[in-house]
């Protein structure tokens, strides 16, 4: 009796240990990010009001561009080196100065604004495509593009085609318009 206890227990490890070597099937999805950035429902507005941010500052820029001109048309209108010559040069050089610097300021500005939107857009993105995947039993999710390769350089070229870590993946996979749907929805 003992004899067929201990070949039953042997049996069950066997059995046991024949389950456990064998891996858990991978199942793994595909999602094009950059669709889904791009058909985010914050993605629009919220760039949009960097949109409009944007030009109301290039209008200041621009009368603050006219202003210069009117001044450098009036230096023309002096004497070199009178006082007035001076006085309008120093604040031409100032203005031109003051000019230059706003003008980076709001590019630098509008980068980290959009920086900022897309990182948050992309957190968030990255949530949906998480509960996505869970409700669809994955238990990854690559990052795909169908976009074509860019780039102006060989350089470019190559850095966008080593960015992209699924290479092919069958269309079945594809979950990114499931994402798009729960962040519309």
């Amino acid at each position: 009796m003992r004899k067929c206890n201990l070949i039953a227990i042997l049996a069950v490890l066997l059995v046991a240990a024949q389950l456990v070597a064998q891996p858990t099937p991978v199942t793994a999805g595909v999602v094009d990010m950059f669709k889904v950035l791009n058909q985010h429902p914050e993605t629009k507005q919220r760039m949009e009001v960097i949109k409009k941010d944007f030009e109301a500052a290039i209008d200041k820029l621009k009368a603050a561009a006219g202003e210069a001109k009117a001044l450098d048309d009036q230096l023309d209108l002096l004497k070199e080196g009178s006082p007035e010559h001076l006085e309008r040069l120093k604040q031409l050089s100032q203005l031109k100065a003051t000019f230059e610097l706003d003008r980076k300021l709001l590019i630098a500005r509008m980068n980290l604004d959009t920086v900022t939107v897309m990182r948050d857009i992309y957190e968030k993105s990255a949530i949906a495509v998480g509960e996505v995947a869970k409700a669809k039993g994955l238990r990854m999710v690559f990052m795909t593009t169908t976009s074509k390769v860019g780039g102006r350089s060989e350089a470019e070229v190559m850095n966008e085609i080593a960015s992209r870590p699924v290479i092919w993946s069958d269309a079945s996979l594809d979950i990114t318009e499931a994402v798009i749907a729960a962040l519309k929805g």
